[in-house]
């Protein structure tokens, strides 16, 4: 299936999938080579958090391009001061590798534990709406 027709869950999946893959391609390429798949992996976790707002957070009511909006499903909603804290940490952790910024910055790429835990954010989102 493309990547956009993906729910949430399955994006994680295919995320879990990628790590392996990319913690061998660390050993094997230089860091100009081996960052820019860092960086895809990172705008793909950026993309599942923001289905996962549009998917579990708002439950659907409100959907990207959707003309209608399903107010049927408003009851259903979760929002609380820990599902804010999750969004707003996994937002702004993405955003720090998909955006450019200034090489003074000496930004790290983050090890492969380093994206299992920012992984594991946004599975621990998803485990609050089931």
């Amino acid at each position: 299936m493309p990547w956009i027709t993906l729910s949430t869950s399955r994006r994680i999946k295919y995320l879990k999938n990628e790590l392996p893959k990319l913690k061998k391609l660390q050993s094997e390429l230089d860091h100009d080579l081996f960052f820019p798949q860092v960086k895809t992996w990172y705008m793909l976790l950026r993309e599942s958090w923001e289905r996962a707002v549009e998917e579990l957070l708002l439950n659907g009511v409100v959907e990207r391009f959707n003309p209608s909006v399903q107010t049927q499903r408003l009851c259903k909603i979760k929002f609380t001061d820990e599902i804010v804290q999750l969004v707003t940490e996994g937002m702004t952790k993405t955003s720090t590798y998909v955006h450019d910024e200034s090489q003074a910055i000496g930004r790290i790429i983050p090890s492969n534990d380093e994206m299992i835990e920012d992984l594991n954010m946004l599975e621990q989102f998803s485990k609050l709406f089931k």
